[in-house]
């Protein structure tokens, strides 16, 4: 079963790359174009301010994570705690980088537990892991809202006039076959019962003002950092980028890949940003190698994490066995 979510995600990949590399050669664009632009980063610009950034940028989204964890006083978790939730963080973005994407949500949720395991059930982590996700996705929302008004002539270059309908349709769909299943398996009923109350127990720092605020912070200073990382590689490239066209191609960006169809996002990662970038004037050829550099250095980046705290305390075998036993089950 592995072996196949693998070799799907291995298919998704090429797809993205071979329907990418068709959209550039109907454009005119050659790899020359490409590699000449590749080529034009000056090292200090990648290891002197880009890597730097990203670094700081992931240490921000582990806060974020580290924030929401669930805390019997209704503040923000101990100090100590805040190790553990990066090793769980990193050592699953590490996995997502060549494995699929839910091998990595495994290792986030059995490090996170078992970091924690005075206080953090499975249920709670995943409750914890969902309301991290939820804080991004507010954050994100909330940086978009600045720039609104300067996107309208863009939002109507976007065709999609049936996702409505579509996102309605698929919405009733799931409803109707999750709640055949709850009412035909009454043991399934039982055990989802048992998870949501759990996962409501992560979600309870959504809740409380001295967590979700704080946490929220930390995202937006992380969204921050991105933007700022891909202006510097934009101007290295002799296009300076404002805030509000950084932050309309990263918004592009993260459509493009919210659901994983390739492995560590390869292909997908790079269209959707080019996309972006293509539409605030930037050149495909100069997109394509800004997305390039980024995404490369977001993968150096949570490995550099993830070695680091690896080195300071290696996985274990039982550790290793119980993240494939949940795999397995997502």
């Amino acid at each position: 079963m592995k072996i196949k979510r693998t070799l799907l995600y291995l298919l998704g990949s090429i797809v993205v790359i071979v329907a990418m590399a068709y959209l550039l050669k109907s454009r005119g664009i050659t790899p020359r174009e490409i590699k000449i632009a590749i080529c034009r980063f000056h090292l200090k610009t990648i290891f002197l301010a880009s890597l730097p950034i990203i670094f700081i940028q992931i240490g921000l989204q582990i806060s974020r994570l580290w924030a929401v964890l669930p805390s019997s006083r209704h503040r923000l978790p101990p100090l100590h705690e805040w190790p553990g939730v990066a090793r769980a963080f990193s050592f699953g973005q590490a996995v997502n980088a060549f494995a699929p994407a839910r091998m990595g949500d495994a290792v986030k949720l059995i490090v996170l537990q078992r970091e924690n395991k005075d206080s953090v059930t499975l249920g709670t982590a995943a409750g914890a892991l969902l309301s991290d996700k939820s804080i991004d996705v507010v954050s994100l929302i909330l940086l978009s809202l600045l720039c609104f008004r300067s996107w309208g002539h863009r939002l109507k270059t976007l065709n999609a006039p049936h996702i409505g309908e579509w996102a309605l349709e698929a919405t009733i769909v799931v409803v109707i076959v999750v709640s055949l299943a709850l009412y035909l398996f009454p043991k399934i009923r039982v055990k989802v019962r048992s998870i949501w109350q759990q996962i409501v127990q992560g979600l309870v720092p959504l809740r409380v003002p001295a967590q979700s605020l704080p946490a929220l912070l930390f995202s937006m200073l992380g969204w921050c950092g991105e933007l700022w990382a891909i202006r510097i590689l934009a101007a290295a490239q002799g296009y300076p980028l404002n805030f509000n066209e950084v932050l309309w191609s990263m918004i592009i960006l993260n459509i493009g890949v919210a659901v994983p169809i390739a492995l560590a996002n390869f292909g997908a990662f790079e269209a959707a940003m080019t996309l972006g970038l293509l539409q605030v004037g930037v050149p495909a050829p100069i997109g394509l190698a800004v997305a390039t550099a980024h995404h490369a250095l977001q993968i150096v980046c949570v490995f550099l994490w993830a070695g680091v705290l690896a080195l300071i305390r290696a996985p274990n075998a039982s550790l290793r066995a119980a993240v494939k036993k949940t795999a397995q089950s997502l």
